[in-house]
């Protein structure tokens, strides 16, 4: 669908909305589109799989993040105090997480 179809104005996914909008109370028709998060999973084979992905040379061939720092973040997360700020950084790091996957799968 071209885009013109897909946005409003600033609505986004204007096609959808409008499909679904008998089926949808006002506020959530009127709702601002927002991600989906699931709970951070910063322990166990979740970890050692951030892990294996933030080391490897495909971190550094992605032009937005800067490989050093990201793995920084890393090395450094159960340094950082209470579970609400550690839940954060974890979350900050599925952005380079999810980039690298992408290039991985699909070469972009």
């Amino acid at each position: 669908m071209p885009p013109e179809v897909k946005i409003n104005g600033m609505t986004e996914k204007w096609v959808l909305r409008e499909a679904a909008k008998p089926f949808l109370t006002e506020t959530v028709y009127k709702r601002q589109k927002h991600p989906f998060m699931g709970p951070p999973q910063w322990k166990g084979r979740m970890l050692e799989l951030v892990g294996d992905i933030l080391t490897s040379r495909v971190l550094d061939e992605q032009p937005f993040f800067d490989a050093s720092k990201v793995r920084n973040s890393f090395a450094h997360l159960d340094a950082i105090e209470g579970r609400a700020e550690r839940d954060q950084a974890f979350m900050r790091l599925m952005g380079p997480v999810s980039a690298v996957i992408l290039h991985q799968r699909y070469a972009l």
